[in-house]
């Protein structure tokens, strides 16, 4: 048994000035979605870069308009040339020609061969976008660590930029133990948690790790992997033998390579995590068990990478809820729960689903969300108490 678990921001904390930052590429502004970026990107130059109508209508000048009513339209000559006493047609993005300062919408007039009538007076500047209206020249476009998404991609592609550097970390990922087998296998038990973990991290980075297969329970090429690998990736992930037993070998490697370690985290599911650098790079040994592995990645390993990095994650959907059963809370002890919310009598209630097996799967295909307690010191949570639930998919 592990004796001594590290807080949860206490190893976070520990480790974040650690790690450095991870591999950058320059890619074309296309791929980018769903990829951190490396660096502020700014706006090279004013969009729009002169005035522009915003709608169909016609380019007058605003004096030409004094004293339009219903019952004493203006009228004006149309041309394509804006003089006084002239209006100009303009579709939705044409340029106002110079002279004009104000556009009249298309739907408010009357137009008799070349004549125009005006109903109403229109202020300076109607219908017109700006100069720099949209974006101002050195304008920041995206903050680095900003998680690139279709809009930037849009205001990127307005402004001539078509690269982009991006975070595209590099992650080495294995499996341990003599008696797992890969699903496409027989004869053993099947690995679930490393393919748990790949599409974590390509969800959450936008990235796919390079997985290396299963190790058998030998330490010297557990100590090979973790050794070799961090020499060319930024992080090196294995799951598996992370308790104290005499097949447990991940922990161990991984205390004995790094410069800094921690092994147990007052985390439940999730105690045995071992988390270590070296030379910058993370070493991280999970639980074989896929809910605990997904809580450490979830509460400490994504957070430590977040923090290191300067990734900017998106709010994550959250939702106040009534609890439908009492939760336990072990002082000093970080607890991810998984649970169900849904509706009830005109609110939101949640049930928590089983609350013991670090191994139980069906507790996250059943549930829809995930309930972080004891974070801030907490004892517990009585039926009927309203707690925060972050959700992970749609409340039925």
């Amino acid at each position: 048994m592990l004796r001594k678990l590290t807080p949860v921001s206490e190893v976070i904390e520990r480790f974040v000035s650690k790690v450095s930052l991870p591999n950058v590429e320059e890619i074309e502004v296309r791929n980018g979605t769903g990829l951190y970026v490396a660096e502020e990107v700014r706006a090279r130059e004013d969009n729009p870069p002169v005035p522009k109508s915003v709608l169909d209508g016609y380019a007058v000048n605003s004096e030409d308009l004094i004293g339009a009513s219903e019952i004493s339209p203006v009228t004006l000559e149309i041309d394509k040339k804006w003089e006084p006493g002239k209006a100009v047609y303009v579709h939705t993005g044409d340029p106002i020609p110079e002279g004009a300062d104000t556009v009249v919408p298309i739907e408010t007039v009357r137009v008799e061969g070349d004549i125009l009538y005006v109903f109403k007076q229109y202020p300076p500047g109607n219908a017109i976008a700006k100069v720099g209206e949209d974006l101002k020249a050195g304008e920041t476009i995206v903050e680095k660590g900003t998680l690139l998404r279709p809009w930037h991609v849009a205001a990127l592609a307005s402004q001539g930029i078509w690269k982009v550097k991006v975070f595209k970390p590099k992650i080495a990922l294995a499996s341990t133990g003599d008696e797992i087998v890969e699903p496409w296998e027989e004869g053993g038990v099947r690995n679930s948690t490393a393919w748990l973990v790949y599409s974590f991290l390509k969800e959450r980075l936008g990235v796919e790790p390079d997985y290396f297969g299963i190790i058998k329970d030998n330490p010297d090429k557990i100590r090979e992997f973790f050794e070799e690998r961090s020499k060319e990736y930024d992080v090196v992930i294995t799951t598996g033998g992370t308790s104290v037993g005499k097949r447990d070998h991940s922990a161990r490697v991984v205390k004995d390579l790094a410069e800094e370690w921690v092994h147990g985290v007052a985390l439940t599911p999730g105690r045995p995590l071992c988390i270590g650098t070296k030379d910058g790079k993370l070493l991280v040994a999970l639980s074989g068990y896929p809910v605990a592995a997904l809580s450490e990645l979830e509460v400490v390993v994504w957070e430590l990478l977040k923090r290191a990095w300067g990734l900017k994650e998106p709010p994550k959907p959250k939702v106040r809820a009534k609890l439908t059963r009492r939760l336990p809370v072990t002082p000093n002890m970080v607890h991810v729960y998984r649970v169900k919310v849904f509706r009830c009598g005109g609110e939101l209630c949640v049930e928590p689903l089983r609350l013991t097996g670090s191994g139980v799967l069906s507790s996250l295909l059943r549930g829809n969300g995930l309930l972080i307690a004891g974070v801030g010191g907490e004892t517990g949570y009585d039926v009927g108490d309203y707690v925060e639930v972050e959700l992970l998919s749609d409340i039925t």
